[in-house]
Formats: structure tokens, C-alpha cells, sequence
């Protein structure tokens, strides 16, 4: 552990509304944010999580080998849910894919694997593309008030707003193929 992050005092800021508790403590590197269970068995306990700054300071805290653990037990996390979320719903489908064998039964190949990356995974299910265009959308939308307000800017915001309507047809290109892959599997 750094020397330099266990002399610095922590700094609380915005108390937590009932208990006085601070929301959020840094120090040097490192934020700890509180956050409260909103439902379940946990209901209304509080824990802080724990967000590093920068590599730098998780290296100082943490080994690379502790890290590598922690980011390949979040990778198979990830890729087994992206696994799961593809496999047929139905029964039937399910049956008949497992009897096939084989492709019909890989979710998951090796360059889906490999071409993904954290962050990201929400554009592979049609409601995290419908997400991003929204989200796009809105930025577009804040885009083009902020081009009235800033007319000599109008250029850089236009070929802005281009880039993004890009970035929005690309979706809704993806949006068809995630729904014929859909399709498809239910043909099965």
C-alpha cells in the first residue's frame, strides 16, 4: 500500500441524509461512495464501494496479479451472461439446438470473445442499442440548442451531429441483425 494514500487524512463530502454517514470519502487515488440496498434481504443497510482514480493507484494497492484475477473473473462473468442471453428462450428451440450439437450450440465463438470489451456489451442486445440511440438522440437534441446559442460554432457542431446520425443508423443496422438472429433461432 502507498505510503503516500495512508498519511492523507479522508475527506468526507455530502453527508448521508438519516445516519450523518459521509456519501463520499477520497483520498489520494482512491473514492469510496456510499450506496444503500434498495430492496430485497439487504434492505436499507449501507456499505461504501471502493473506485480507484487512476491504474497507477490500484497498482499501488493491489498486485498485477490480484488485478488480472479480478478483471478475467469479471470477463467470464460478462461472457457468460452474453452466453446465457443468447440462448433460445424456448424449450423446443433449446432441444432442438442441443440435439443438432455442434454450431447450434455455440453462443459464444471465439471472435465474439475476443472482439469484446467491458462497457460495451450493452450494444449487443437490442434494448442496450435502443439505449445508445436514445442517448444519442438526446445529445443531438442538446447539440442543436447549443448551435442556436453559439452560431460560430456551427460548423463543428453540424459535423458533430453528423458523426452521431452515423453512430445512430449503425445501431438501428444493428438492431435488425441482433432481430434476424432472433428469428433465426426461433426457426430452429
Amino acid at each position: 500500500m502507498s505510503t503516500e494514500a495512508t498519511k492523507e487524512t479522508p475527506t468526507p463530502t455530502h453527508n448521508h441524509p438519516v445516519h450523518g454517514i459521509p456519501k463520499v470519502v477520497r483520498e489520494i487515488g482512491v473514492t469510496y461512495e456510499l450506496c444503500e440496498f434498495e430492496s430485497g434481504n439487504n434492505k436499507g443497510f449501507i456499505f461504501y464501494k471502493k473506485n480507484f482514480d487512476d491504474y497507477k493507484s490500484m497498482l499501488a494497492h493491489y498486485s498485477e496479479d490480484i488485478i488480472l484475477t479480478v478483471v478475467n473473473r469479471q470477463l467470464d462473468f460478462a461472457l457468460r451472461q452474453k452466453a446465457s442471453n443468447s440462448v433460445p428462450p424456448d424449450e423446443d428451440a433449446k432441444n432442438k439446438a442441443l440435439a443438432r450439437g455442434g454450431e447450434a450450440i455455440l453462443v459464444v465463438d471465439v471472435a465474439a470473445a475476443k472482439n469484446y470489451t467491458p462497457g460495451e456489451r450493452d450494444l449487443t442486445s437490442i434494448s442496450g442499442c435502443d439505449k445508445k440511440i436514445r442517448e444519442l438522440m438526446g445529445e443531438v437534441k442538446e447539440l442543436r440548442e447549443k448551435q442556436k446559442v453559439e452560431p460560430e460554432n456551427a460548423e463543428s457542431i453540424e459535423a458533430r451531429i453528423g458523426e452521431m446520425k452515423v453512430q445512430i443508423m449503425a445501431l438501428r443496422n444493428k438492431i435488425v441483425e441482433l432481430t434476424s438472429k432472433s428469428e433465426d433461432v426461433e426457426n430452429l
